[in-house]
């Protein structure tokens, strides 16, 4: 990590709020902690800043090195081993993949290597065998282990950027952080009562044909990630796609700018988020139907040119 940003000081009386702030990759971090010592809080951050960055090169399926690539790589070999954190993010994905019948999940690695490769989109016999490879029977726990079929790629794209705060957070919480928040690009955790003992203050990003941001969020005890069809596009000469993709046809999404979702755990928001704008405003209204306790979730819905039809589930518990 680098680019450090300390603020705070030693005090005799309550500690203060210290914030450092790094860039890991091409995606920039902060984290803040107001509960404890200087020193402690800065060593704290510091340690999770490496713990993020760690997990987060260990489920990158580009880097030879990680434990996905080396899943991967044993795609039809029988059943690998891996570490308990790996499995455990294996094992939510693969969960969020049963409850949205195959439309979000881990393994849409062949997928999108087909469309990031393409030199016009993706169809036709090539487009169905690699959305046959996403099915979520391909990868399945066995004593322990994980085994993954052949012609299957994993990639937790839609996961690991959750999966990395939570993993972060722990850290945080065994210094004996109690009041804390971690950015982290999309995904914001916090933890405590924040500043003022309202919770963490979002303010949200101004959406495609909104002419003024969305009322700001408080976040306590939760999790917020945002997904957006805008920025991150299959592009073909002129025509452009999202890059999010139904897995089990292989299309990009359609018809969703951007999707908002809260939850108690990072991965979760972050998977709920890019599963509600695979599944749209009404299958996934739906499926949200049998999520106990069930997530924050606001859909916008349109295609960027003209204002954006706003459609909410439960998302006034974040209005304090």
């Amino acid at each position: 990590a680098s680019a450090l940003l300390l603020t705070g000081a030693d005090s005799a009386a309550a500690p203060q709020p210290v914030r450092i702030s790094a860039e890991i990759g091409e995606r920039r971090v902060a984290m803040e902690v107001r509960d404890l010592p200087h020193d402690e809080a800065t060593l704290a951050i510091r340690r999770a800043i490496g713990t993020l960055a760690a997990v987060r090169r260990s489920l990158s399926p580009d880097d030879p090195q990680s434990r996905i690539a080396e899943l991967n790589a044993t795609a039809g070999r029988g059943p690998h081993a891996t570490d308990p954190g790996t499995a455990a993010v294996l094992e939510r994905a693969l969960g969020f993949c049963v409850w949205s019948q195959g439309a979000q999940g881990p393994l849409g690695g062949t997928l999108y290597d087909l469309w990031e490769a393409a030199e016009r989109p993706p169809g036709g016999p090539p487009l169905e065998a690699a959305a046959a490879t996403a099915e979520c029977s391909h990868l399945r726990p066995v004593d322990g282990r994980w085994s993954l079929d052949a012609g299957s790629r994993v990639d937790l794209r839609h996961f690991a950027d959750g999966h990395a705060v939570d993993r972060a957070m722990e850290e945080l919480r065994r210094a004996g952080a109690a009041n804390a928040s971690i950015e982290y690009g999309p995904v914001t955790r916090a933890i405590g009562e924040g500043p003022a003992g309202r919770g963490w203050k979002v303010t949200l990003p101004l959406f495609p044909g909104l002419v003024e941001p969305l009322e700001p969020i408080w976040l306590r005890d939760r999790a917020l990630a945002i997904a957006t069809t805008h920025r991150d596009r299959f592009r073909f000469g002129s025509s452009s796609y999202a890059a999010y993709l139904d897995q089990r046809d292989g299309r990009p999404a359609e018809n969703v700018v951007a999707v908002l979702a809260a939850s108690e755990l990072a991965v979760d928001a972050q998977a709920f988020a890019s599963t509600m704008v695979v599944l749209g405003n009404r299958e996934g209204q739906f499926r949200l139907g049998t999520v106990d306790p069930a997530p924050a979730v606001m859909w916008l819905l349109g295609d960027g040119t003209g204002m954006p039809l706003v459609t909410t589930r439960h998302w006034s518990s974040l209005r304090r």
